[in-house]
């Protein structure tokens, strides 16, 4: 993006990810629910969700998605299966900057990007556990979940965001210990929302 610099907020640098949720397949096979996701590099706050319907791809969902949400001055980040042109002309479009994985499968793209001169760039180096990079994953048990037919899984997944988001924004790094805290006493959820008990 050219221009002055946007002004900083908390969220101006999002991963757009998708996830399909165990416990949502059919025993015989078939598709389960797969869900789209935007949420925020610092603390993981889910900012929008888009559930994949069966048959698509999440590259069919991605605009929708981002639609949602004001991408001015952000930087989104996605894996190889969204580095495509036209997600790249939506964001620019958008007044978003973005950071792609390129491989090696993608061949003329991959081959001019090794021409560019990288030794010379700034470079950032990170240790990670899992795939060559740092993650945090929180499952809520998910995996144990017998909520498995229609729009129920949705809308579990949404509710586990919404409480994860939750506890983040306010604070809260270790989301085990958020929830015993919240557990320790029925007013402070409500409190968490702005809910006068």
């Amino acid at each position: 993006a050219t221009g002055s610099p946007p002004p900083q907020t908390s969220h101006r640098q999002f991963a757009v990810d998708g996830k399909s949720l165990r416990g949502t397949f059919a025993r015989t096979g078939g598709a389960g629910v797969h869900l789209l996701s935007a949420l925020t590099h610092q603390d993981g706050t889910v900012l929008a969700q888009q559930q994949v319907t069966t048959g698509t791809s999440e590259t069919a969902w991605i605009q929708p998605l981002l639609e949602t949400i004001d991408l001015a001055g952000t930087v989104v980040t996605a894996d190889a299966l969204h580095t495509t042109r036209s997600l790249a002309r939506y964001l620019d479009q958008h007044g978003a900057d973005y950071v792609f994985t390129v491989k090696a499968n993608q061949h003329r793209l991959h081959t001019r990007l090794q021409t560019l001169p990288w030794p010379q760039g700034t470079h950032h180096t990170s240790t990670g556990i899992g795939h060559g990079r740092l993650e945090q994953r929180t499952t809520y048990r998910e995996d144990a979940s017998r909520i498995r037919t229609g729009t129920a899984p949705r809308a579990m997944a949404t509710l586990r965001n919404l409480a994860i988001s939750a506890l983040r924004t306010t604070g809260h790094t270790n989301i085990a210990a958020g929830l015993r805290h919240m557990a320790r006493d029925t007013t402070r959820p409500l409190t968490l929302y702005g809910i006068t008990p």
